[in-house]
């Protein structure tokens, strides 16, 4: 590997340290420079040294005079940030690498990295779902590089689980990689066990410091934490194919062979036996088969961006627009003198509610509904990529000019000696917005490119071999694409240019319509639904060949140049249609549901079977009516288990962020944290069932005012250790949720347009 195992900022002496590890060693090195942010004001710092630079505005891209602003540590920098003060929230590490391109392939780890894939399995009481740090591991498995799964147990009837945790550590590899499957809970396990025993954990650590747990992130000197779960969730093809994120969920989507788990409700009963040592080896076996799927990616991802393992293996799309547009902005002299919120008020701070968009993005959109076939799938590849690397969009190259007045025909292109002018109808913001991009080819467009060729190359290989991996890998490179994407329309990215995602969305409009047009002039009343970058319509003479010549006329008639945008088309034996990317396919024996409106998270598992159950019916032409009498009648008979009519709900923030105090996931959180000791924190998924009425809950009401709260939700943990919750279960909820998804297949439910929203005009910005 070219770059570093891992980097840790921090502080010494009272200044800011870099440590960092490679080969087995660790080297502390002096930060080349200090923590700094930018401000176009002089303000008044005490403890910051002032410098005067030359750089580039990125909101008129003209050379300008900023005051650069240098601490001796990070919180100094944090305490001293004001209204004025930009590219003040960059984590340092990539603060040098951004400053740095090459300064961590200084270090680079060059010996073979050695691996320890570890899972641990916890006794818990029978009165209690969840083990807490108080009860004793029962067995801990792993492997190492030459994949050989050891396990360490415990005989039956052992309360202490010391013993265990000297086996661990006299066999512990002192792994370069220590693999795990959710690091919030195997690593804390053992830090927390080792402690309860009063043996020291210092053998985790290749420094001898003891590891420590950091935002609920375990950290251990010298050895990176790749927590596969992590890769699972970045990983959107698995959305709408598996129904959550566990381990053997997932394992067994990318094609695991493995054998039937245990009763982990009496996981307990379990310990000294064969049956649990072999449950523990084969959830490594597991952790190693899905490690093989996603490592390469993210070793490929730290070479690429040049950053350390330990910063690939924590990338999120944030930070990844950060290396990216930072790289790039720092070769070409740009300072953003502002995020996006800072410099286009009008758009991202106008009144407006919270799940309003900010500005006019894709077209969505369905035009007929219900069954068809055959369907096809038109749809453009990399649309909104390719449109920045074939518009030469780039901070170099777009400027803001005016707002006019909104016309939805409005979309034009002039062209001039140096320059084209785009008029961007949006009809959020109710106005065109006039833009002028240069010619000549910008950094950014170029960038994209790179991008789009690295994926292409994947794509090929998995259309080649199959190979699952080559799927991720390419996913990975549309993911560094559209990241880039992400950070230029956010409202509070450092590096944000909201003009060049308005002007690419704008143009990705115009070729979806143009598109649909191609379609409904060769196939009258064939298009079904548009869906962000595609198109499904359906035609019983659809040639595919006449689409892509005609779409390629008229892209020349619409731009004056072939632009080498180039569409793919998928054809399906049938699909059914609901509502705007909501939808079954099929095609030959596999059926796809797509939408949340008909397989979202919240859904039960009693649901869940039925639109499982309806949707192959629908789309195979098969009556409906003997499913809808066995669902009536389950429903009728009160036959359908209380695990089938679980809901489950997500904590999207901080518990102290919630404005009502009534709200479900919040109340479903402390009966959480007084029945089964779990904290409340973003990020936490509950499970519940709907109860006739409004129950009492005895629960520790500690941030909600009143001590008794009637509650019409329980919790399902608690609700499967109640024998009469059966008699409290609110059938008739559930009933009108099923006869809703019944009435939906049934194409009884009545589909209106609803009329678009007149939105208040903007006033009319400054031209930089």
């Amino acid at each position: 590997m070219n770059v570093p195992l891992q980097c840790i900022s921090a502080v010494k002496n009272e200044m800011e340290y870099l440590l960092i590890w490679a080969n087995g060693k660790g080297i502390i090195k002096r930060a080349p420079f200090k923590p700094y942010f930018y401000s176009k004001k002089r303000l008044v710092i005490s403890n910051a040294i002032v410098t005067e630079i030359e750089g580039i505005a990125i909101s008129n891209y003209e050379k300008t005079t900023f005051y650069k602003y240098s601490f001796r540590t990070r919180k100094a920098l944090v305490n001293a940030r004001t209204e004025h003060s930009f590219e003040d929230n960059i984590p340092f590490v990539l603060r040098n690498r951004i400053d740095n391109p090459d300064f961590f392939t200084q270090y680079p780890q060059t010996k073979i990295l050695q691996f320890n894939f570890c899972d641990v399995e916890q006794s818990c009481r029978t009165d209690k779902i969840f083990p807490t740090y108080a009860d004793h591991l029962m067995s801990i498995a792993w492997a190492g590089n030459d994949r050989k799964i050891k396990c360490a147990y415990l005989e039956k009837n052992t309360r202490s689980d010391l013993g265990l945790l000297e086996t661990y550590r006299d066999h512990y590899p002192r792994p370069d990689i220590e693999v795990g499957f959710n690091k919030e809970y195997d690593l804390p396990s053992i830090f927390k066990r080792c402690d309860r025993n009063r043996l020291s954990t210092s053998w985790l650590s290749k420094t001898g410091r003891l590891p420590k747990i950091v935002r609920r992130v375990p950290h251990m000197d010298g050895t990176v934490i790749f927590d596969v779960l992590d890769a699972v969730n970045a990983d959107q093809t698995l959305s709408g194919n598996v129904v959550d994120h566990k381990l053997e969920t997932v394992a067994d989507y990318f094609g695991f062979k493995g054998h039937p788990g245990i009763d982990k409700s009496k996981i307990s009963s379990y310990q000294g036996t064969q049956e649990l040592i072999n449950y523990n080896k084969e959830d490594v076996e597991r952790l190693m088969f899905l490690f093989n799927i996603y490592w390469e990616g993210i070793k490929y991802l730290a070479d690429d961006l040049k950053i350390p393992l330990s910063e690939a293996v924590n990338l999120n799309v944030f930070s990844l627009g950060l290396i990216v547009l930072g790289d790039l902005y720092k070769k070409n002299g740009i300072i953003c003198d502002g995020d996006n919120s800072v410099r286009y008020p009008e758009i991202f701070r106008r009144p407006k509610k919270s799940t309003d968009p900010n500005y006019q993005a894709a077209i969505i959109d369905i035009y007929q509904h219900w069954y068809f076939e055959p369907v096809y799938k038109v749809d453009f590849s990399g649309m909104y990529p390719t449109i920045v690397s074939l518009f030469n969009l780039s901070p170099d190259t777009c400027r803001f000019i005016r707002y006019d007045g909104y016309d939805e025909n409005g979309f034009k292109i002039i062209e001039e000696d140096d320059r084209f002018i785009y008029h961007i109808p949006d009809n959020v913001l109710n106005k065109i917005v006039v833009v002028s991009v240069l010619r000549k080819q910008g950094f950014l467009a170029a960038t994209m490119t790179k991008f789009l060729t690295e994926r292409a190359g994947f794509k090929v290989e998995y259309n080649e071999t199959g190979s699952l991996i080559a799927k991720v890998k390419s996913w990975n490179s549309k993911l560094k694409a559209n990241g880039l994407l992400g950070g230029l329309g956010h409202g509070h990215h450092p590096y944000g240019h909201v003009m060049i995602i308005i002007v690419m969305c704008g143009i990705g409009r115009e070729c979806e319509k143009l598109l649909i047009g191609v379609l409904e002039r060769l196939y009258p009343g064939s298009t079904i639904e548009s869906d962000t970058d595609g198109v499904y319509c359906s035609d019983d003479n659809f040639d595919e060949d006449l689409v892509q010549k005609e779409f390629k006329k008229a892209i020349v008639e619409k731009f004056g140049r072939s632009l080498g945008l180039e569409i793919g088309i998928d054809e399906y034996d049938s699909g059914w249609f609901y509502l705007s990317k909501n939808y079954v396919l099929r095609k030959g024996d596999t059926v796809t549901i797509h939408g949340g409106a008909l397989k979202g998270t919240n859904k039960t598992f009693f649901e869940r079977n039925l639109t499982t159950e309806l949707a192959s019916a629908v789309v195979n032409k098969q009556p409906i009516d003997n499913i809808v009498a066995r669902y009536k009648k389950m429903m009728t008979e009160r036959k359908v288990p209380l695990s089938d009519m679980t809901m489950r709900v997500k904590m999207g923030m901080h518990p102290k962020k919630y404005k009502s105090k009534d709200s479900t996931v919040l109340r479903l959180a402390y009966q959480a944290r007084k029945m089964f000791s779990v904290v409340p924190r973003e990020g936490n998924t509950y499970y519940y069932v709907k109860v006739k009425g409004n129950l009492k809950v005895d629960i520790n009401q500690q941030g909600i005012d009143g001590e008794d709260v009637m509650f019409k939700y329980l919790l399902y943990e608690s609700a499967v250790r109640d024998e009469d919750i059966m008699r409290k279960i609110d059938f008739d909820y559930y009933e009108k949720r099923m006869r809703r998804i019944m009435d939906i297949f049934a194409c009884k439910i009545e589909l209106k347009k609803k009329p678009k929203k007149k939105v208040k005009e903007v006033e009319n910005a400054k031209l930089f």
